[in-house]
Formats: structure tokens, C-alpha cells, sequence
């Protein structure tokens, strides 16, 4: 019983969904190694920019919507009267009417210019542009309906879809690569098919069209739903910049291959870090809108000043283990060809520990519904990342695109944090950081000791992750950065 009370005690903890986000991510990046070896780079990087142009079609289009549904969903959803039919049905008539006009608008107008795609028969133009409507239709269901579990107490699901689609995406791109003589589709429908397979298993677990009715959309919600999220248009279109720009301008730039490249070493970085953020916040973020929706304004300063604390134990030496070891992990996840990008890993990692942090700095305005100063902050990065990236990208290449969005994001959290809501101005003790630095730098000295006599090889890189992770761990206790979490812990098991 108390091994029970232990898992349950850190199953409900701020950090208990990272293991699920970990398993995720590794299964990721295994995915990763499979798909650079059945495409090469200029296909992945064509395979890239299908997907940041979903991503965004998604944010400008859903995206709004879903982060108002999540904002409103455990309010709405176990209130009383008709408010349940009524949050069903205006998210599902917004985003499918959304979803709908998104996908003529885009087959009609891109099948009428064949230079686009380069494919000439306007028959195969139209199949493609399908095919693509299908990942934006995967990708939009998982990110609204697979998430919503969360916010409504369906978390046991929500982890087996997660890591269901982990599992089974590759596996479906093998097959249909086979099948399709191994066209570039075989990712874009293994990806998407899986999507809406388990995003439809989401839907049924929530009752959804159960509880929708024409006659039950709200006007008046979707009103509310627009106040919240009508601003995170503007947001979600300086994020994209932000994440995407690069990408983009790389492609026209120095072409499809040196995307191809880019993208597979940023996709090893992203990947670590998507599991140590969605992780920490698919635990945090849930309990800090239960602090606030019970009006218990301490409770949630409390819970983001954890939140942040946790990340920075974690996301300080894994930025730093990446950009280490970037080498050698590209050489093991990626073919030769995708491997002269490999400092765009560690790069990219210090980067995302940024963006990070800046999701803990915005959580006042969100909780306050005033998104405006987030988008601020947003378009300012994103205008400068976007410059430097013209600037500098056709001139030295794709590596020097890594450096602007870390520059970019390291912009954007600062302005969050210094600017961070006054209505909601929650602590982060400055010292715990310089420790955590303190003790990053030990773990510093004994990788490079051990990079300095040990072959490259799996054997090693085993060796040195064991290695720093134990010099780190000591560090943690030795300056007591856990110290009030172990004693709260004691005293919970003594009782």
C-alpha cells in the first residue's frame, strides 16, 4: 500500500505526466531515425515545410479556439443546465466550419498553380492537396480532442493515445512507404491517418457528439471564446514566425536538401524538449487552473513557481548535455548526409529551454484572459528573428538560422518575464538558478574529462550520460535545491 501511495503521490505530482512525454519523445526521435533513412534530405525538408504549413493553418484557423476551449472546458463542461451541450457544439460547429472553409480555400487555389508543388496533372495536384487536408484534419483533432482528456480528468486515456500514436505512426509510414513505392505521401498519411483514428477514439471517450446539437451552439460562448482567444490569432501567426520562419526562408534560400538538414538535427532538440515542456506542463498547467478557477489566487502563484523551478532543475543540463553531445547524437539518429547540421542541436536546445520559461511567464496573462502583452512580446522576437534570418541566412547558411532563434527566444522571455502580469507576479527564487548553474558547470567539467579519453562510440556516450546525471543529481542535494520538497515529502509519509 505504500509503494501504491508513493506512485500516486508522484503520478499526481508537477511532474508526474513526464515519464509519458519521455517514453513519447524517444519514440520520436527512434521515428526520426527511421524517416531520414527512407527519405532524403531535400524530400524531409519538402516533408518539413508541408508541416509548418499545417502547423500554421492550424494556429491561425483551431488553434484560438482550442486553447479557449481548454481555458473554459472543466468550468463549462461540469456546470449546470445546458452548458456541456452548449461548449460540444460551439467548438465542434466553429472548428469544423474553420476547418472546412480552410481546406477549399487552400485545394482550390493550390490546385490552380501547378509551379507550387511542381507536380503538372492537376488529377495528382488534387489527390496530394487531400492528402494534406488529411494531416491539417489528424493534427488539428489530436491537438484539441487527445489534449482535452487532460483538462477533464481523462489522463489515463490521454496517455495511451499519446503514446499510442508514438508507436504506431512509424509503423504505418513503413508499410505505406512500401505500398507507395516510397513516395514522400506514405509520411504525410502515416502521420495523419493515425491522427484522426485515435483523435476520433478521444471524441467518443468525451461524448461529444452526443451532447452536439445545431441548436445548442452558443453564440454568446463562441463570443467569449473569441474574447480569450481572438488575440491569439495575431499570436499564433508571430509564434509561427517565430518557430517556422527559418524554415522557410532556408528553403528559398539554400534549398530543399539544406532544409532537409536543418530540420532533422532541430527535430532531435525540439524532440528532448517537447517531452520536458508538454511533461512539466500537462501537470502544472491543469492544477494551476484548478487553484484559479476555485479562486485560490496563492495556490496558482504557488504551483507556476514550481512549475518553474522544475524545468529549470531539468531543462538547464539537458540543453547543455545536447549541445555537448550534438555530434555524436547526430551520428546516431541521422544518416550521414543530415549529419554536418549537428551544432543545430545544441543551438536549438538553449533556445527551447527559453521558450519554455516564457510558457510560465504568460500563464498570469492567460489565467487573466489578456493575451495582448504575450502577443507583444511575441511579434517583437519574431520581427527580429525574421530580419536576421533574411539578413544573414542566404550569406552563411543554415547553421546561422539556429543562432537567430535563439536569439529570438531568448528575447521573447525576457520581455515575458520582466513584463510578466502584475495581477499575477509569482516568485522564482534567483538563487536556485545560479546553484543550478553552479552545478551545471560541475557536470561541464566531468563530460569534457571524459569526452577528452573516451572513444566515440555507443559504450561512451552511455558512460558520460550515467556520468553527468549522477554529478548532477549529487549537486542538486549537496546545495539543497530540493530541500523543501524532500522534507514536505517526509512529513506526508510520516503521518
Amino acid at each position: 500500500m505504500k509503494i501504491k501511495h508513493i506512485f500516486k503521490h508522484y503520478n499526481d505530482s508537477l511532474v508526474g505526466y513526464l515519464p509519458i512525454k519521455i517514453i513519447d519523445g524517444l519514440a520520436g526521435i527512434m521515428a526520426l531515425k527511421l524517416y531520414v533513412s527512407l527519405f532524403a534530405p531535400a524530400e524531409f525538408g519538402r516533408y518539413g515545410i508541408y508541416f509548418a504549413t499545417i502547423s500554421i493553418l492550424y494556429l491561425m484557423g483551431i488553434g484560438w479556439i482550442s486553447m479557449a476551449g481548454f481555458r473554459f472546458s472543466k468550468e463549462l463542461v461540469t456546470g449546470q443546465g445546458t452548458s456541456k451541450e452548449n461548449f460540444y457544439s460551439t467548438i465542434v460547429y466553429a472548428c469544423g466550419s474553420i476547418f472546412l472553409a480552410i481546406s477549399v480555400i487552400a485545394v482550390s487555389t493550390l490546385a490552380l498553380l501547378p509551379g507550387v508543388l511542381n507536380i503538372d496533372s492537376m488529377v495528382l495536384r488534387v489527390g496530394f492537396l487531400l492528402t494534406l487536408v488529411v494531416l491539417l484534419l489528424g493534427y488539428s483533432m489530436n491537438q484539441l480532442f487527445i489534449n482535452l482528456l487532460l483538462y477533464l480528468d481523462e489522463r489515463a486515456l490521454n496517455i495511451k493515445l499519446v503514446l499510442l500514436c508514438a508507436i504506431l505512426k512509424p509503423i504505418l509510414t513503413l508499410i505505406l512507404y512500401y505500398v507507395m513505392d516510397g513516395h514522400i505521401v506514405s509520411l504525410i498519411l502515416g502521420q495523419g491517418l493515425i491522427d484522426v483514428i485515435l483523435g476520433t477514439i478521444a471524441i467518443k471517450r468525451l461524448g461529444i457528439f452526443r451532447y452536439t446539437s445545431f441548436k445548442s451552439f452558443d453564440k454568446s460562448l463562441l463570443k467569449r471564446f473569441m474574447t480569450y482567444g481572438y488575440p491569439l490569432i495575431g499570436l499564433s501567426l508571430v509564434m509561427f514566425l517565430l518557430n517556422f520562419s527559418d524554415q522557410y526562408v532556408i528553403t528559398i534560400f539554400q534549398g530543399d536538401a539544406a532544409n532537409g538538414i536543418y530540420k532533422a538535427n532541430y527535430t532531435i532538440a525540439a524532440s528532448v524538449f517537447t517531452m520536458i515542456m508538454l511533461g512539466m506542463n500537462r501537470s502544472v498547467f491543469p492544477k494551476v487552473l484548478k487553484f484559479w478557477n476555485d479562486h485560490d489566487e496563492e495556490g496558482a502563484k504557488r504551483t507556476i513557481s514550481f512549475g518553474f523551478k522544475y524545468f529549470s532543475i531539468i531543462a538547464i543540463p539537458a540543453s547543455t548535455g545536447l549541445y555537448m553531445m550534438s555530434e555524436y547524437l547526430s551520428k546516431l539518429f541521422l544518416e550521414e548526409s543530415y549529419t554536418p547540421g549537428h551544432s543545430i542541436i545544441g543551438i536549438i536546445a538553449f533556445a527551447m529551454v527559453f521558450y519554455g520559461m516564457s510558457e510560465y511567464a504568460n500563464k498570469g496573462y492567460e489565467l487573466k484572459g489578456t493575451t495582448v502583452p504575450i502577443f507583444i512580446h511575441c511579434m517583437i522576437a519574431a520581427i527580429i528573428n525574421l530580419i536576421l534570418n533574411i539578413l544573414l541566412v542566404p550569406k552563411y547558411g543554415y547553421l546561422v538560422a539556429a543562432y537567430t532563434t535563439l536569439i529570438g527566444f531568448c528575447i521573447y522571455f525576457l520581455l515575458s518575464f520582466f513584463r510578466r502580469s502584475k495581477i499575477l507576479r509569482w516568485h522564482i527564487g534567483f538563487s536556485i538558478i545560479i546553484r543550478l548553474l553552479v552545478i551545471n558547470g560541475l557536470m561541464v567539467g566531468v563530460i569534457i574529462l571524459l569526452q577528452s579519453f573516451l572513444p566515440m562510440n555507443l559504450l561512451s556516450f552511455i558512460i558520460i550520460i550515467v556520468s553527468a546525471i549522477a554529478v548532477y543529481g549529487i549537486g542538486i542535494l549537496l546545495f539543497g535545491i530540493l530541500k523543501e520538497e524532500i522534507s514536505r515529502f517526509s512529513l506526508k509519509q510520516s503521518k
